[in-house]
């Protein structure tokens, strides 16, 4: 939509299709997508990232990785820049109890 590629009426058509939203929804959300046009992708980059960062981890402690573990250290330290996460899960693995500046 946003290069041009797509109506209004399209992309709701297409939200339909997809996702079987009803008529209704499918075009409040093209009109939201409308008024904030890089908010959705913000949420596919952190996607992108969390996995990619998971995937870091798996590949990082092998058979130590803990999916738990990675996900409680997550929601512990809650709304962090990746980076941050990074360091805060290579901390938790040295037996830092999760803190950076311990490491």
């Amino acid at each position: 939509m946003h290069r041009g590629e797509l109506s209004v009426e399209q992309a709701t058509a297409m939200l339909i299709e997809h996702t079987a939203f009803e008529h209704a929804n499918a075009q409040a959300e093209v009109f939201r997508y409308t008024y904030t046009p890089t908010y959705q992708l913000s949420y596919l980059l952190g996607k992108v990232l969390l996995l990619q960062l998971r995937s870091d981890e798996q590949h990082r402690l092998g058979s130590g990785f803990s999916l738990k573990r990675f996900h409680d250290t997550l929601m512990n330290n809650g709304s962090l820049p990746i980076s941050f996460h990074r360091r805060l899960l290579a901390a938790d693995a040295a037996g830092n109890s999760g803190d950076p500046a311990n490491g």
